[in-house]
């Protein structure tokens, strides 16, 4: 029974991990696109800032909108780090490297109907065609960002299944110090 006290409090700090911060960064064009949200559904504080790093020498600073979102407009394909310190523990780092800038219209490495897509499309500027493609793809990004933690009866199922494993456990581990050794 000891042992009781230090599992009681174990099960106490688990929900410490309820509330995390979640984050998403893309790139459309040279123009980075991120997201800051917490777990539980809830955004980022409006104003927060974000501090920008290229190759580890802070850049600049820019700051959340209401709905988590912020937009920088890098000068160059680098290594860019994007840092958030929200108080109370929840700090963020997102990562863009000098390949995740667009270049998919490079004819390099196409198919034949990739060649085709960029003929077709050769009226338009590639400015453009990030724009609308962006524009499409951020609801799905959204809907995987909000669907990052969400919960299921399996997760559910399980976790009281662990439970249940950790009280049998203890279970067994008391009724061994009590049975008699038999001689």
């Amino acid at each position: 029974m000891k042992f009781m006290p230090f599992v009681f409090m174990l099960f106490l700090s688990l929900p410490t991990f309820s509330h995390k911060v979640l984050t998403m960064v893309y790139t459309t064009g040279m123009t980075v696109e991120g997201q800051i949200a917490f777990s539980d559904g809830s955004f980022a504080p409006k104003d927060t800032l974000v501090k920008v790093f290229d190759n580890n020498q802070q850049v600049e600073e820019v700051s959340v909108d209401q709905y988590g979102g912020f937009i920088y407009q890098a000068p160059k394909p680098s290594n860019y780090r994007f840092h958030v310190d929200m108080g109370s523990g929840h700090i963020a780092n997102m990562m863009v490297k000098p390949e995740d800038f667009s270049s998919y219209l490079a004819n390099e490495g196409m198919d034949n109907t990739d060649r085709d897509l960029v003929e077709s499309t050769a009226s338009y500027s590639k400015a453009t065609l990030e724009g609308v493609v962006a524009k499409q793809i951020r609801p799905l990004r959204e809907e995987i960002f909000a669907l990052k933690e969400k919960r299921y009866w399996m997760d559910i199922l399980g976790g009281i299944g662990f439970i249940l494993g950790l009280f049998g456990v203890a279970a067994w581990v008391q009724s061994r110090k009590y049975a008699k050794p038999s001689s």
